[in-house]
């Protein structure tokens, strides 16, 4: 879990800080689906390795903490890098529009609701 939390702020501080590599990143994946498809398959590698990274952080946590695996490890590193993505464009299209604080502490309330058991909303 701190992992993913730590993550998830370094990523939107470099989104805040409109960081060269944070830009760089997204102009590339959105031009790999257009203009440059040469690059689609590099970043669906990246992206690959980055969702089994997040599952597999998240099968340690829940081995660490001595509870079950409740909800799919590799569905969740789709969400969660898909919240953290999200965020960073809806950013860089209207910063004023988007309250980075705001969304990391929502995002990091998600994790803990998803992944802590005692958090866990069921239904």
């Amino acid at each position: 879990l701190d992992m993913l939390l730590r993550v998830a702020r370094v990523y939107l501080g470099n989104v805040r800080a409109r960081s060269d590599l944070m830009v760089a990143q997204t102009r590339l994946m959105n031009a790999s689906h257009s203009s440059l498809p040469e690059l689609a398959l590099y970043f669906a590698d990246y992206d690959r390795r980055v969702r089994r990274d997040i599952a597999a952080a998240v099968r340690t946590f829940h081995a660490d903490h001595g509870v079950g695996e409740w909800m799919d490890a590799d569905s969740f590193a789709v969400v969660y890098v898909g919240m953290l993505r999200g965020i960073a464009l809806q950013h860089f299209v209207n910063p004023a529009a988007v309250d980075l604080d705001a969304a990391l502490g929502t995002v990091e309330r998600l994790c803990r609701l998803t992944l802590v058991p005692d958090n866990r909303v069921t239904g």
